[in-house]
């Protein structure tokens, strides 16, 4: 069952390890492969600037990825997802979420 959990900046580590997963889209994000604290830092003083929600999605124990929306982007009023990173290890392993 996937489930979703409030992140946090005391859960940097979690989504240091998600992100650090995808150097590819760190690459294309931040121009280099490998984050750090700093940037998951200035990415939570971002998401507060904007109003976002940051979440946590975990399959079980596991934290397998995260996502950050906003319910009311203020440039064009409308929802939007800012952020969907799936963990490397989980890209690709079929996982199905079931929504009710």
């Amino acid at each position: 069952m996937i489930t979703f959990e409030t992140n946090e900046i005391n859960k940097w580590k979690i989504e240091l390890e998600i992100m650090n997963s995808n150097p590819s889209y760190n690459q294309m994000s931040k121009s280099k492969s490998t984050i750090n604290y700093d940037d998951i830092l200035s990415e939570y003083d971002e998401s507060k600037k904007l109003n976002t929600t940051r979440l946590l999605i975990k399959q079980g124990n596991n934290y397998i990825g995260l996502v950050d929306y906003c319910i009311n982007n203020p440039s064009d009023n409308t929802p939007w997802i800012s952020l969907f990173v799936i963990h490397n290890k989980f890209q690709g392993s079929g996982i199905e979420v079931f929504l009710e």
